[in-house]
C-alpha cells in the first residue's frame, strides 16, 4: 500500500486546530512582511484577524486570539519558525 493511500485511510496524528491554523497564518504573513522589508507589528496582524472576525461572524475581536500582546507576539515568532521558507531577509541597516 502506498504512503498516500495509508495517509487516508489512517487518522491524524495530531489535532489540528482552527487557532493554530491562524496562529501559523499569522506566522507566515509576519514571515512574508519581513521578506519584502514591511515589517507588520503583532498588533497590525492581530487587527487584521480582528477585522475579519468582525466581517464574518459580527464579533468585535477574533475569539482565538483573546491573550496579551506579548503572548501573540511570541506565538507569531515561534509560527514563523515553522515555515522554514527560504525567504532572502532583508539586510539590516
Amino acid at each position: 500500500m502506498s504512503l498516500i493511500a495509508k495517509a487516508f485511510r489512517s487518522t491524524p496524528k495530531a489535532k489540528i486546530e482552527i487557532k493554530n491554523i491562524k496562529y501559523l497564518f499569522a506566522g507566515l504573513l509576519s514571515l512574508i512582511s519581513i521578506a519584502i522589508g514591511q515589517k507588520l507589528k503583532a498588533i497590525d496582524i492581530h487587527d487584521l484577524f480582528d477585522a475579519i472576525a468582525h466581517g464574518t461572524t459580527g464579533e468585535q475581536i477574533d475569539p482565538d486570539f483573546i491573550e496579551t500582546p506579548e503572548t501573540f507576539e511570541k506565538r507569531i515568532q515561534r509560527a514563523r519558525d515553522f515555515w522554514k521558507i527560504p525567504i532572502p531577509l532583508p539586510d539590516k541597516k
